[in-house]
């Protein structure tokens, strides 16, 4: 299986001795870390010293492995937050799941608003349009014609 940097930077993090308990506190090798999030990031990361570098790891990915292994680093799953707080990465609230599913977890009026703005960012003509304007036009005069 290839890794990422980012998981070899989680399995390096375990073998540190860095750990996370089932109610979502994360322990470094020598203390309790306080999770934060940083101007605009959207998930906290704690942060490790390897060979001179400092180096984000992100906290949400970081549980899911501890709590699932190999599994979480699998193509095509994503972390999930049942509560919708990236702050809790408990074990009931961090769930490996599809992207699909990543979506059906948040409510129904903001499922609706992200389609709205993304067809708004279309344009007038969708991306998987099959007709350009001018074969539409001549669609529309032909039935225009065809009803008299």
């Amino acid at each position: 299986m290839d890794v990422t940097k980012t998981q070899k930077r989680i399995l390096e993090a375990v073998e540190r001795g860095y750990k996370i308990t089932d109610d979502g506190v994360l322990l470094g090798p020598r203390k309790k870390l306080s999770l934060k999030i940083y101007g605009k990031q959207r998930y906290p990361t704690f942060s490790t010293n390897w060979g001179g570098y400092v180096f984000g790891v992100p906290v949400h990915l970081f549980a899911s492995y501890y709590f699932y292994g190999l599994k979480a680093f699998e193509t095509g799953l994503v972390v999930r937050h049942l509560n919708r707080n990236t702050l809790d990465v408990s074990k009931k609230n961090i769930v490996l799941g599809t992207h699909s599913e990543n979506n059906l977890d948040k409510p129904k009026e903001d499922r609706i608003r992200a389609a709205k703005l993304a067809r708004k960012s279309q344009g007038t003509i969708p991306f998987n349009a099959k007709l350009d304007k001018e074969q539409v036009y001549e669609i529309r005069e032909f039935y225009d014609n065809f009803k008299g």
